[in-house]
């Protein structure tokens, strides 16, 4: 692999990044290579506990590849509470605990031990890429534009170009919640103001994917990597906000404030956009066998 994605994640270059910021804030300590090695030891060690009780095939199905590209979002929030608010940045690249950093983790760990676990493990586990696009409307990065990013980094693998890469296999994604929070807030301060709604949004993110795998200037083994589209919480409760689901159940709220989600289940406009959306490709990939 070459690049920038080699110099190593911010935190490694002395820049305290809002993720270390928040670590110290709740853990009262830097996040630094014990932690990082922590992480690590938990999956190779999982690897290796399926490995001897299931066998290869199981085990080779494991993958822990799943994160948010938050690229020019100045905006986010995990609802777990764990994250409020990122700065500008990708977390794909930069973060602590990205794929690049967890290979170059592995890398380290594995100093002196002809055995080279570690890497083994984590770029098994980093051979299937499942992430979610976190842009909201103040930014213009798209699925596409991430594809492109994580292409450019050297992450996936090309028997030709690029056989150090480890990414085999790519789900992209596209997350609701930060475009319909910005749609929730930005009625109810500027009314007038048109914001552009998640089903907009959503058709817009896998446009800019089906522009990546058009795309004759990359090569049609990293194209063919991409075998999936998928829309982030599918099915949850409303929200406060508003819908940021393509299906979600009738809901009834108990005196002690607890709700009830049942049935008759609704389809959102959101889930209507996906639907079309998923008839589209279908087609056009009938059109492409006959």
């Amino acid at each position: 692999m070459s690049g920038s994605h080699n110099e190593g994640p911010r935190l490694c270059r002395g820049i305290v990044t809002a993720f270390d910021l928040f670590f110290r804030a709740t853990h009262h300590q830097p996040y630094g290579d014990k932690q990082k090695k922590h992480i690590l030891d938990c999956l190779v060690l999982s690897a290796r506990k399926v490995l001897a009780s299931t066998g290869a095939k199981a085990r080779d199905q494991l993958v822990a590849a799943t994160f948010v590209e938050l690229t020019n979002s100045g905006f986010y929030w995990m609802s777990e509470g764990k994250l409020l608010e990122l700065p500008r940045g990708s977390a794909m690249l930069h973060a602590p605990l990205c794929p690049d950093d967890l290979i170059r983790t592995a890398r380290q760990l594995d100093c002196g031990n002809s055995a080279g676990e570690y890497l083994e493990t984590v770029g098994r586990l980093l051979t299937r890429l499942i992430f979610w696009n976190a842009d909201d409307s103040g930014a213009n990065d798209t699925v596409g534009d991430d594809l492109y990013r994580l292409y450019q980094s050297g992450m996936f693998f090309d028997s030709r170009f690029n056989s150090e890469g480890y990414v085999r296999q790519v789900i992209a994604g596209w997350d609701a919640q930060p475009q319909n929070t910005y749609e929730y807030l930005l009625k109810r301060m500027v009314p007038n103001l048109r914001v552009p709604a998640p089903a907009e949004c959503l058709k817009h993110n896998f446009d800019g994917m089906l522009a990546f795998l058009g795309d004759d200037a990359i090569p049609q083994e990293v194209r063919n990597s991409v075998v999936g589209f998928v829309l982030d919480d599918i099915f949850k409760c409303t929200k406060q906000s508003g819908i940021t689901s393509a299906i979600y159940p009738s809901e009834t709220i108990e005196v002690s404030g607890m709700r009830n989600g049942s049935r008759p289940l609704h389809v959102s406009e959101i889930g209507a956009a996906y639907a079309e959306i998923i008839r589209a490709a279908r087609h056009t990939q009938k059109q492409v066998l006959l």
